[in-house]
């Protein structure tokens, strides 16, 4: 009789972080710059989304900061800002009849 043990080990991810920009109002493109880990800054744009969201970004470290920063050149238009880790929302910023750039940031731990 052959008996077999495997063991998976889960693969350490560190922090994880995700951006999401909802657009309350308007029609206008917008685009965003946001931090991934390790300081590595993604443009993004034009966005012409209602609802855009940067999907889960790995390997944060403690004490790493998270930034997004809006970018838009259309009409004052009205959005909300959040900045998500492990699942949980840790900053969040309304911003009403916004033109040119917002930047929302924090550390995560």
């Amino acid at each position: 009789m052959l008996v077999l043990l495997v063991s998976c080990k889960k693969e350490d991810i560190g922090i994880t972080v995700s951006y999401t920009v909802k657009r309350l109002n308007g029609s206008s493109n917008y685009s965003i710059s946001y931090k991934k880990a390790g300081g590595v800054d993604e443009l993004v744009g034009p966005v012409n989304q209602i609802n855009w969201n940067s999907g889960i970004l790995e390997n944060f470290e403690a004490g790493e900061l998270a930034s997004i920063t809006l970018n838009t050149n259309g009409p004052k238009e009205d959005y909300l800002l959040r900045i998500i880790s492990n699942g949980k929302i840790i900053a969040e910023q309304e911003i009403y009849s916004v033109n040119l750039i917002q930047k929302l940031e924090v550390k995560v731990y």
